[in-house]
């Protein structure tokens, strides 16, 4: 058991990618690496939660969920792997899940503005985001102009890549 005064930290895996023909992430890939690398290593402190979430299908459930861990005390610690793609109707960013297509993005993905908005309601400096993700080819023209944050007070770390040539799956630790 942790004593009182350690700092307690909780740490999110998430691993998403569509499970059709337009995944471009090596998603298995991913999943080897994060299991072979020991809890002790995600972590800053030994009190606390490993979390991980591979391949989640409802974004409201998983985006509940994120809303209660980032609503907690402590140092939270999210490493995203997985696909962005670009709501053109709403100029709006989402993390693909297994069930994502262009047509029922709206529904089917995490809107990352939902993810941002509960990281900016924390303490500046008591989130930090790792990410590994591919962007489509909107996503990549919108952030080389505009950048990439989850907002003030979110360090943020990590790799957006473009997207592959046509049918190549991109594994991120190569």
């Amino acid at each position: 058991m942790a004593r009182e005064d350690t700092p307690r930290e909780t740490v999110v895996l998430l691993a998403a990618a569509p499970s059709h023909k337009t995944r471009v992430l090596d998603l298995p890939a991913v999943l080897t690496a994060f299991t072979t690398i020991t809890s002790a290593h995600w972590a800053k402190t030994t009190a606390g939660a490993l979390l991980e979430w591979t391949e989640p299908v409802d974004p409201g459930i998983l985006a509940q969920r994120l809303r209660s861990i980032a609503a907690g005390p402590g140092h939270l610690t999210v490493h995203l792997a997985g696909q962005l793609l670009l709501h053109r109707g709403r100029n709006t960013l989402y993390l693909a899940l297994s069930r994502t297509t262009s047509s029922t993005l709206q529904s089917t993905a995490l809107p990352l503005q939902s993810l941002a908005s509960r990281l900016r309601r924390r303490p500046p400096g008591s989130s930090t985001v790792f990410v590994d993700l591919v962007a489509e080819a909107q996503v990549w023209q919108r952030v080389r102009y505009t950048g990439f944050t989850l907002g003030p007070g979110v360090r943020l770390y990590g790799a957006l890549s473009p997207p592959p040539p046509r049918r190549k799956l991109i594994d991120p630790f190569t």
